[in-house]
């Protein structure tokens, strides 16, 4: 007898069947168009013959519309989709038969990377970027620095495959992942030279390691917050928070039960302010998720190893993926203890996304929820839309008008200041609300980002310029 067979990492994987499904796609794809057309002439014959409408069905009544000559409803509209279904799923199978001949070598990968939508992996490629990493080691940068170095290595490590990636991770000694760490985020001058560059910049830095984060299986994650700090921002919220919600206790986790990133669409009730003091860019989250609550969608998503990706915007209009893992700061009950939806997550992960990528702190906090709180009104539209700000005054008139021209106009309240009672229950100093519109008889509409639960404000103009001190709009871009 020989030596026993060792059992597959790879079960549950039907080859031959995932084949076939990807051969039916291909011929429901390829017929598609025919039906369609087939269909809508049936239905059209039928409409004349009746002079009148031939089905209730919104479905059906579908079919026969079209633009330019091309369905925009099922079965005809089925058939590129179906095309990139069956695609992905024949180059899944072409990426799981390779990972089993190199079981055959003695080398595996975790189950989790086995089917996914990438190229076959290399070892090579692999032991090659761990040799790129481990020649950094006590290099003489020169006067330039290290910046071009840590470059090259970053669009090799980007390179690499989902399964590649893990190898390497895995492969690294503790003290190479230290080193590694400490050039990469080591920004400072070497002290022979004041015009070296070193470390990678902020936004280049968080590039990497959203991109590294969104490959590496659960088990690797720990590795890559260690090595890159801020894309687990510290939940260190101060005092600038004028809702007046304390947090003792906060632990990082999943909110359990489990929530999906969204329930029932995109709402501006989705959004109510914790702990964290960035009424500035909740107020500006919310304005966008009322007028192009789409872009929200659009602007994030979950990965296949579980992290969450949302798109941001940096001071150039340059889109980033900046990606985190799931768990949130959360309070003594299990709940988000910064911003917190009812029943999705969307909005706690676009806070701690945003936590990781603001760049414009100037106390020694970026990278940390710290970082976001308290600044101005016109700040954080760009971030989220990539679309410039203005910096509009508190003019009720100027505001009016940039908010009928479709901007997200965020308007702020000073510091201190004397409210009269019929304002108490809404009004708050130092806080940002959005404009969310105007009564018939000219007054203002004011949101506040506590949520939905809290009154909104509504204020003649001569109120407004009394009791609002500056406000920023911007376009979502929709």
């Amino acid at each position: 007898m020989g030596p026993p067979q060792q059992a597959s990492h790879y079960v549950g994987f039907d080859i031959p069947q995932i084949r076939s499904l990807v051969r039916g796609l291909k011929g429901a794809a390829a017929s598609s168009p025919t039906l369609h057309k087939d269909l809508a002439a049936v239905l059209a014959d039928a409409q004349d013959d009746i002079e009148g409408p031939v089905t209730s069905s919104p479905l059906l009544q579908r079919v026969m519309i079209n633009l330019f000559g091309m369905p925009l409803y099922p079965p005809g509209a089925l058939s590129s989709p179906l095309d990139d279904i069956a695609d992905s799923s024949g180059r899944r199978c072409d990426h799981l038969e390779e990972l089993k001949e190199l079981e055959k070598d003695g080398i595996t990968v975790d189950p989790s990377l086995a089917f996914l939508d990438e190229s076959a992996p290399s070892r090579a490629d692999a032991d090659e970027a761990l040799e790129a990493i481990r020649a950094l080691k006590d290099k003489d940068f020169g006067v330039n620095g290290n910046r071009d170095d840590l470059r090259t290595l970053a669009n090799t490590l980007t390179g690499l495959s989902s399964v590649e990636l893990n190898w390497v991770l895995e492969d690294l000694s503790a003290e190479e992942r230290e080193m590694l760490g400490d050039l990469i985020n080591d920004t400072g001058d070497s002290g022979l030279n004041p015009f070296d560059s070193n470390g990678l910049p902020h936004h280049e830095r968080l590039d990497l390691a959203s991109v590294l984060l969104s490959k590496a299986t659960p088990e690797n994650w720990d590795i890559l917050i260690e090595m890159f700090p801020g894309v687990q921002p510290p939940f260190d919220p101060g005092d600038d928070n004028k809702k007046g919600v304390t947090v003792d206790g906060v632990t990082w986790g999943v909110p359990d039960p489990p929530r999906p990133l969204f329930d029932n669409g995109v709402s501006p009730d989705d959004i109510n302010q914790g702990a964290v003091g960035d009424c500035w860019f909740l107020a500006s989250l919310v304005g966008m998720a009322d007028q192009n609550p789409d872009a929200i969608r659009n602007n994030i998503k979950e990965n296949p190893n579980g992290t969450i990706s949302v798109r941001l915007y940096d001071q150039d209009g340059e889109a980033h993926w900046v990606t985190v893992s799931p768990e949130l700061p959360l309070d003594e009950n299990g709940n988000p203890a910064g911003v917190g939806g009812q029943q999705e997550l969307w909005v706690a992960y676009y806070e701690k996304a945003f936590a990781a990528f603001y760049d414009q702190d100037n106390d020694g906090f970026a990278g940390s929820y710290r970082a976001i709180e308290g600044d101005y009104t016109d700040k954080a539209g760009p971030y989220l839309s990539g679309q410039p700000s203005n910096d509009i005054g508190a003019d009720f008139d100027d505001v009016r008008e940039a908010y009928e021209n479709g901007e997200v106009v965020v308007t702020g309240t000073p510091g201190e200041k004397k409210v009269p009672d019929k304002f108490k229950n809404g009004y708050v100093t130092g806080h940002a609300y959005v404009v969310d519109g105007f009564t018939d008889d000219g007054k203002i509409i004011l949101r506040n980002p506590w949520g939905s639960g809290h009154p909104k404000l509504y204020m003649t103009p001569e109120e407004y310029e009394e009791f609002f001190s500056s406000a920023g709009s911007f376009s979502t871009g929709g």
